[in-house]
Formats: structure tokens, C-alpha cells, sequence
């Protein structure tokens, strides 16, 4: 995504959370679909992003985190590298994000 292609993103994660979980070892399929999220937001498609976002808004991501930690960590990634987009704050303000 840091490439500045996130429509190649979509592609790829959409790939990667089609696959069936033994040819995944390790890999979470919820993380491709929040990467996933991320690329819908920076392309501006707000509502197809804010689904994923809102869905994982109560998750756990292991046992000691959630998804919305690991939704506000990306985002900080993503303003780091220069992407900002306004749906960022607002999914941060739906998903309880810490201030």
C-alpha cells in the first residue's frame, strides 16, 4: 500500500481472504480484510471500508488485543507514510478509539 497503490492492495487481500485456512498457516484472514478496509478508505470508497471497520469494532485480534488497537496502530502507519484520509477520524470516533 506504501507503494501508492492501493487498488493493487484490494486485489491482493481479496485474494488472500478468498483462500481456505490450511493454505494459510499463520495467516488471519481478518487481515487481509482490514488492509483491505485501508485500501477502500485511501481510495475513497468510505462505506465499502466502513463495514469491515465496523464489523471487527468489538473483536478480539489475540489475547491480548483488539482490533480497534490494531485499527488506530495502522492508521498512525499510514499518516507516518503520508496517507491521511477523513474517513480515518470518523472510523476512529465509531470504533471507540482512545484519543
Amino acid at each position: 500500500m506504501f507503494d501508492g497503490q492501493p487498488q493493487e492492495v484490494l486485489g491482493a487481500c481479496a485474494a488472500l481472504a478468498s483462500l481456505e485456512p490450511q493454505y494459510l498457516g499463520e495467516f488471519d484472514t481478518r487481515i487481509a480484510l482490514v488492509n483491505w478496509a485501508h485500501a477502500q478508505t485511501l481510495l475513497g470508497n468510505d462505506a465499502q471500508a466502513n463495514q469491515v471497520y465496523i464489523a471487527f469494532a468489538d473483536g478480539d485480534y489475540g489475547s491480548e488485543v483488539r482490533w480497534p488497537e490494531v485499527i488506530v496502530e495502522d492508521f498512525r502507519i499510514l499518516r507516518a507514510a503520508g496517507y491521511v484520509h477523513r474517513n480515518m477520524d470518523f472510523i476512529l470516533a465509531i470504533i471507540g478509539a482512545p484519543e
